[in-house]
């Protein structure tokens, strides 16, 4: 977990994404803070690119930029080229940490929920890359928990909470992940369990993507 909290700093010139690099050089100059000074508000809303902030297991908030995005799947980089791939705002894919998520397979899109859901129960399919493990079938339930106004860093928004419930009984793990969804079904914020190995990630959205 150290290096991910080291990797996710402010974005560093050395190890963006190529697309971004020049850039980069163009903006940190001006927009970035030059002696370790906190994230704030005006830097988040003057640098020109959909953003997000990251925490693992309630550490300090890092920026992550949008590097791309593939369909439906949104691409997010750090400095230190950490990936993290984001559809309907469920973390699917990481590339650059010690136990990588490589798959995740879920039955519905965090989209189709209504505040009249019913609990829903059903299985997640979680895929590894270091050790490699295919398919870890996880036990989930979720249910509608009201709305609640939420910090979005930038703004506040009164959003929909989702609790989703999930556990694995052979490994002992049982986590809950929540989601925090405006009425249109857009994921504003999330803290999620990804793996067994790992702590929760909490994602704020703090520019959306156009």
């Amino acid at each position: 977990s150290t290096t991910f909290l080291s990797a996710c700093s402010i974005l560093s010139s050395n190890n963006i994404a190529p697309g971004y690099r020049a850039a980069y050089e163009g903006i940190s100059s001006y927009f970035f803070p030059k002696d370790d000074e906190s994230i704030t508000p005006r830097i988040i809303n003057n640098i020109p690119y959909a953003s997000a902030l990251i925490s693992l297991g309630g550490s300090s908030r890092s920026l992550i930029i949008l590097e791309s995005i593939n369909n439906k799947t949104y691409h997010y980089v750090s400095s230190d080229s950490i990936y993290i791939s984001i559809e309907e705002g469920r973390i699917v894919n990481t590339s650059g940490l010690s136990n990588n998520l490589t798959e995740l397979k879920v039955p519905f899109l965090l989209s189709e929920l209504h505040d009249n859901t019913e609990t829903l129960d059903y299985f997640n399919y979680y895929s590894y890359d270091i050790p490699q493990l295919v398919g870890l079938k996880i036990k989930a339930t979720i249910e509608y928990a009201g709305t609640e106004e939420v910090d979005l860093y930038t703004s506040k928004k009164v959003l929909r909470r989702f609790e989703e419930s999930i556990s694995n009984d052979y490994l002992g793990w049982k986590r809950k992940n929540i989601f925090w969804l405006d009425e249109e079904g857009y994921v504003w914020k999330s803290t999620q369990y990804i793996s067994p190995k790992l702590p929760s990630f909490t994602f704020v959205i703090t520019k959306k993507p156009a």
